[in-house]
């Protein structure tokens, strides 16, 4: 059985959709500004309420000795608990979270760096050999090239030539070793 929205309630949903957009866009703004003159007005009393309390605990320190001020503070600390339950755990919370994502994003980085540099290391190895045969390769077409091109009155294009084409061919060579060597090193399944 296939239902479909009637024109009325996709009418309805747009409506619906509109308003709740217009009175976000309106409210935002007051809600924003309410916000900050609050965390404004508490940045501004919270120095005089510290040093009042350590004004108050040194007094009750002078007056009334360790283990009462001790109780009071430890009731002090009840109240505040119930007044702002978990305070303390939301503002860790909150102060923990911009570091904790950047540690994240760090070690997904180092991560990141630890895979690719084990994977250039495996290529340079493997290309290592490679690049030392088909060195060899030039130099050697280079000596043939100079010998062979020797007679001829272009010696310096026969070198590079002979150069080029032994470089390939001793490069193919090492390719195709190195291949050669990885399926010897494999182990083979047994069935």
């Amino acid at each position: 059985m296939n239902h479909q929205p009637s024109a009325g309630f996709i009418v309805k949903k747009i409506v619906l959709f509109t308003v709740l957009g217009f009175l976000s866009m309106i409210l935002f703004g007051p809600i924003v500004a309410v916000v900050s003159v609050l965390l404004s007005l508490f940045m501004a009393v919270f120095p005089f309420i510290l040093v009042g309390f350590l004004v108050w605990t040194a007094f009750n320190l002078t007056i009334h000795g360790r283990e009462q001020t001790r109780v009071q503070l430890a009731h002090f600390g009840q109240g505040l608990a119930q007044v702002f339950p978990r305070l303390g755990e939301r503002l860790l919370a909150v102060v923990k979270f911009p570091f904790r994502t950047l540690g994240r994003m760090v070690a997904g980085l180092a991560y990141a760096v630890e895979a690719m540099a084990g994977r250039v290391w495996a290529v340079v190895r493997w290309l290592g050999p490679i690049a030392g045969m088909a060195i060899t390769g030039m130099v050697v077409g280079a000596g043939i090239g100079a010998a062979v091109g020797a007679p001829a009155h272009d010696p310096a294009q026969a070198i590079a030539v002979n150069a080029a084409l032994g470089g390939v061919m001793a490069a193919a060579v090492g390719v195709v070793l190195s291949i050669h060597e990885r399926r010897a090193v494999r182990p083979t399944s047994i069935g």
